[in-house]
């Protein structure tokens, strides 16, 4: 199982194309095999350090599962409405599971 951590930064204004966007993306997500686990958007720092404007935890079965959602014919095709929306992203992956009992 792979675990994925996106942080999404938002183009200012842009908050309908964001929404517009990643709820297709989600979708093509979860067509191959892949769970919105939380999405969450972060309170600021205490300190002005900028935040993500979104962070989403995913799950998806395996690398090959998740290059198959990357490269998906429908998901490229939402590529430039994502760049109007997405200024940067940053995506964390592991296979690894830590038990903290």
């Amino acid at each position: 199982m792979l675990v994925i951590i996106a942080h999404l930064f938002m183009h200012p204004g842009q908050e309908v194309a964001f929404r517009v966007y990643e709820t297709a993306a989600l979708a093509r997500f979860r067509a191959h095999g892949g769970e919105v686990l939380a999405a969450f958007r972060p309170s600021p720092t205490a300190d002005g350090e900028p935040t993500p404007d979104e962070i989403h935890v995913l799950r998806i079965e395996s690398e090959e599962a998740f290059a198959l959602f990357r490269g998906d014919c429908a998901r490229r095709a939402l590529d430039e409405l994502r760049a109007q929306a997405i200024r940067e992203t940053r995506i964390f992956v592991s296979q690894e599971h830590i038990p903290y009992d």
